[in-house]
């Protein structure tokens, strides 16, 4: 098994990190309480990895290879990580290293693993230095999840078109199946991207116009993609209070657009006006909640609209009900996030990913 080109030693201050670099591959030494002099020794061979100042301070006077990861958290490192090396390695099982020792794994038997896992996997690895066994279980789906983070922290695609046409099609199925049977459908082959939690909308448009005809979703990662798509699905044709509920011979004559989001964070700022330094249109959707309810934007709507920040903030304000100058007054909450776009260029056709630049 090769690793992943450079290899670390890593501080006890960034054990989990170094526990999500074997994953990607890469040769991470890690030690919880080594002495800054021994941590130094090994840099001479490996690059120092450290969350301490003064450590990377030290190292740098000695010309050894450190980098210093003092802030954010295991995504931003990992994505930090990234960077330095110049390559973004994709998550895979038989390329990956030990996450407890660090030792390489090698396909195996699933000898020792549960009786659950033997009737579900058919594909096991092993440490060869630890004996532990490893198989794409639950945790898989949350590295996974994390991966995705790491990438659009870094500005990178999480998805392939494959994925999003994937997404979209079972989002029009879904409406379909249920405005046909009244009941919520099934996907039958679910892709393991599917499976990780991640916050969805689903969009329908009538066509050729585009005016909007239904627009609902779920923001947290609260269930695996899957679910969260099936029922933004249903109830953006059904359950939109702002339209009466999608017919069938209308969804024919409309679009799907689905949105895959990032997980929602706080936007911080010592005061309400530097809010507009923190925001990027067409990198960032808005969700603003304040004491009467809560609202929230999508990234392309800025775009379409052709809203710069200051507009941006406004209309959020105004989907959650708010005056459009109450995120002036502070006392609100404000959270940005991103989102890959897929829509359908015509009722059932062509997918395409949808651009967010201005």
């Amino acid at each position: 098994m090769s690793g992943r080109g450079r290899r670390f030693v890593v501080d006890g201050m960034l054990g989990s990190t170094a526990r999500k670099l074997r994953l990607y591959g890469f040769d991470a030494l890690y030690f919880a309480d080594a002495p800054d002099g021994e941590m130094l020794r090994m840099a001479g061979a490996r690059t120092l990895l450290t969350a301490d100042r003064a450590l990377a301070a030290a190292a740098g006077r000695r010309r050894l290879p450190v980098l210093l990861l003092a802030g954010g958290d295991d995504a931003e490192r990992v994505g930090e990580v990234f960077k330095f090396v110049g390559h973004a390695p994709r998550l895979d099982p038989s390329l990956s290293r030990c996450a407890s020792c660090n030792g390489e794994l090698a396909a195996a038997e699933g000898a020792g693993a549960p009786p659950k896992v033997l009737d579900s996997h058919d594909e096991f690895f092993r440490c060869t230095a630890c004996g532990r066994i490893y198989w794409e279980g639950g945790h898989w789906l949350k590295l996974e999840a994390f991966d995705r983070r790491v990438r659009s922290l870094m500005g990178m695609e999480a998805y392939g078109l494959a994925d999003g046409t994937w997404m979209v099609r079972t989002a029009r199925d879904a409406i379909a199946g249920y405005l046909k049977e009244g009941r919520r459908p099934s996907p039958r082959s679910v892709p393991a991207f599917a499976k990780a939690s991640r916050g969805v909308f689903v969009s329908i448009k009538s066509y050729p116009s585009g005016e909007l005809r239904g627009c609902i979703g779920r923001p947290m990662p609260d269930s695996a993609l899957v679910d969260s798509l099936v029922d933004s699905a249903m109830d953006s044709a059904t359950a939109d209070p702002r339209f009466r509920p999608v017919t069938a011979e209308e969804l024919a004559a409309s679009t799907v657009e689905v949105s895959a989001l990032t997980e929602p964070v706080p936007v911080t700022a010592e005061k309400p006006l530097d809010y507009r330094k923190e925001i990027v249109v067409g990198r960032d959707g808005l969700m603003l909640q304040w004491e009467m309810g809560a609202g929230l934007l999508l990234p392309q709507v800025a775009v379409e609209e052709g809203w710069d920040v200051d507009d941006f903030l406004s209309y959020v304000c105004m989907k959650a009900g708010a005056p459009p100058d109450r995120w002036l007054s502070g006392g609100v909450k404000l959270f940005r996030f991103g989102a890959e776009v897929f829509y359908e260029v015509s009722p059932g056709g062509e997918v395409r990913r949808k651009s967010l630049d201005r």
